[in-house]
């Protein structure tokens, strides 16, 4: 009796405790919003406490049992489960490890369905507004070489590739789909006339900082992106708007490539990798270099193609291939870190198993009818940036494109199983205590 009376007790405090932990929950989302495209510490410091919390409020067949219901989640639990069974094997390899950490993003929908209460989430979202306006400003500072980024922890970027986080490959992912989700909340909410005209002002400070940031993925894909939401999204006078679309981007791609040195050269550099394939058979350039990947890769893909090789194995195995074929390669770019094609990559390590599940995502993404009316628009356009990025880089190594994607997701899923969290609007003591947290998150990494 005695005992049976004591959990009770435990139980029904727990219970009462699970409104606050709810709450603190989505505060910490609301700073981890904010604090992902530009404070790296910040971003681990919530995400640490939002899994302690999860780990802490239990219930997880309740939460697994509804989240995995959602196709999006689990297509992403699907791609990062195979991940973890083709581990059989696994020979302490660092790749290996770093191919699993970033793969274990993929289950972060999960973990964010089981705590947002959908209050809060226009909140998360005009955090990450907010965190893509600092990352763009520090953008802006490291390209006028107004300080050395080298002396700024957690800042990477170069002042002729000024990507101040993530890799210039991901920013401009990050940036691309930035952009369009900016012109779809000017398109659909009402919002104040003040806020409106910061909105269009950002929307054309990050439309040029795509092509200061130093790589050729960024405005390829904000054209294809721009082009792709017309076509999907504007269907009335859509001759109309494919054609000024059209025009409006050859104006920008024309006067980026006469008035920034960073975007002539990057084109150049194409061009010239180009002619060195086909005229000299020379790939040791940097579009070379993904180009003898994809050649040298068919000699995994031909014994492997059902069932691959397992996690992380296909790079030493490709690094000894193109050395052998193409010898001059290794001088500048080996050892070679990953396929700069997740196709490529889920196919030599997991077969066309591993190769269907991660066009599931795709999919899932594209046909996901979302309740938001940002992500709602947004997701489909994310799918067909994933579809294209996908083919020059990996999307589960370098974080930037799997983390933006991730968050876009999370805040766009429907039937959340959380609402008892406790709400009141922002105001400036709110304000006050997100960035003394975000204050104090940072400086953990200065101990």
């Amino acid at each position: 009796m005695i005992l049976a009376e004591f959990y009770n007790n435990l139980a029904a405090r727990h219970k009462n405790l699970e409104p606050k932990i709810n709450t603190i929950a989505n505060h910490l989302i609301v700073i981890y919003a904010f604090a992902l495209p530009i404070l790296i510490q910040v971003r681990r410091a919530s995400l640490f406490l939002l899994l302690l919390l999860f780990i802490f409020r239990g219930h997880y067949y309740k939460y697994f049992s509804t989240a995995l219901k959602d196709p999006l989640i689990r297509a992403f639990a699907i791609y990062f489960l195979i991940h973890i069974i083709w581990l059989i094997g696994y020979d302490g390899s660092p790749y290996t490890k770093q191919i699993v950490h970033d793969a274990a993003f993929m289950l972060y929908p999960l973990l964010f369905f089981s705590f947002i209460d959908q209050r809060y989430i226009k909140r998360i979202l005009f955090a990450f507004v907010i965190g893509m306006i600092f990352s763009e400003l520090v953008s802006y500072a490291i390209s006028l070489q107004l300080f050395n980024p080298e002396n700024i922890e957690g800042i990477n970027g170069k002042y002729y590739a000024p990507a101040p986080v993530y890799g210039r490959t991901h920013y401009g992912f990050m940036l691309a789909t930035f952009i369009v989700a900016v012109f779809i909340i000017l398109r659909h909410e009402n919002l104040d006339k003040v806020v409106h005209i910061l909105l269009s002002i950002i929307l054309i400070t990050c439309t040029v900082n795509i092509f200061l940031a130093g790589g050729r993925t960024g405005p390829i894909l904000l054209g294809i992106l721009v082009l792709s939401y017309i076509i999907l999204h504007l269907r009335k006078k859509q001759t109309l708007y494919t054609s000024v679309a059209t025009l409006f981007l050859i104006a920008i791609f024309s006067a980026a490539y006469f008035f920034s040195t960073t975007f002539n050269t990057r084109v150049n550099e194409t061009i010239n990798s180009i002619v060195l394939i086909d005229t000299q058979d020379e790939y040791a350039t940097n579009l070379g270099y993904r180009v003898a990947i994809i050649k040298n890769s068919g000699e995994i893909l031909r014994d492997n193609w059902l069932f691959g090789l397992g996690t992380g194995d296909q790079i030493p195995q490709i690094q000894e291939i193109v050395s052998q074929n193409d010898p001059d390669i290794q001088v500048k770019f080996i050892p070679i870190q990953n396929m700069h094609n997740e196709y490529l990559g889920a196919l030599s390590q997991f077969g066309i198993i591993g190769l269907v599940a991660f066009i599931n995502i795709l999919y899932q993404l594209f046909k996901y009818k979302s309740n938001f009316f940002l992500t709602r628009e947004l997701l489909p356009i994310l799918a067909i940036a994933a579809l294209f990025f996908t083919f020059i880089d990996i999307f589960t190594i370098g974080l930037g494109a799997l983390l933006v994607t991730i968050f876009y997701v999370s805040i766009g899923l429907n039937n959340y199983v959380t609402n008892d969290a406790y709400f009141r609007m922002l105001d400036g003591r709110q304000l006050f205590v997100y960035t003394l947290l975000v204050i104090f998150f940072q400086s953990l990494s200065y101990l």
